[in-house]
């Protein structure tokens, strides 16, 4: 916090706000691709409204610093564009933590399987249980205009 003071008013300059931190993840599992309704590991591309931020593979995490307000992400298993049926809305607030698992849900059988992606924002402890195991996502698969955003950091944030 930065204070000014004059003759007899100090005046206050409000500190910047911090950003959100987002984690996605996607467990390991990819066993059940094929049966209807199953979900499984997710291997596709998340957008946060129109922009690509991330293709993350299944037993990866990607952690994102964030600007505050409202998100709209989603998980596209064409990558190309985001997928209407797989939205999730968030507003992001200061100094808050998200943890995202992306899924995918088979809806058909193994031959003619036709999979949609999905996104849930679950606790921190679930994210851990399920995520345990997952590796950074390799940078490479991060666009290149929120690299800057991403954490460095090799597990998942801690709770709390």
């Amino acid at each position: 916090m930065l204070w000014l003071a004059t003759s007899s008013l100090v005046l206050m300059a409000a500190a910047a706000p911090q950003d959100a931190e987002v984690t996605f993840y996607s467990n390991h599992s990819v066993l059940a691709a094929g049966i209807p309704g199953a979900k499984y590991g997710f291997d596709g591309a998340i957008f946060d409204g129109q922009r690509r931020i991330a293709v993350i593979r299944h037993g990866r995490f990607l952690t994102l610093h964030l600007p505050l307000g409202s998100h709209i992400f989603s998980a596209s298993l064409s990558g190309k564009h985001p997928a209407a049926n797989s939205q999730l809305s968030l507003e992001l607030v200061e100094n808050g933590k998200y943890f995202i698992r992306a899924k995918a849900e088979s809806r058909g059988v193994i031959v003619i399987d036709s999979p949609k992606g999905q996104l849930d924002q679950v606790n921190c402890q679930i994210a851990h249980q399920e995520g345990e195991g997952t590796h950074p996502l390799e940078e490479k698969h991060v666009s290149s205009e929120v690299r800057t955003a991403m954490a460095t950091a090799t597990t998942m944030p801690p709770c709390g």
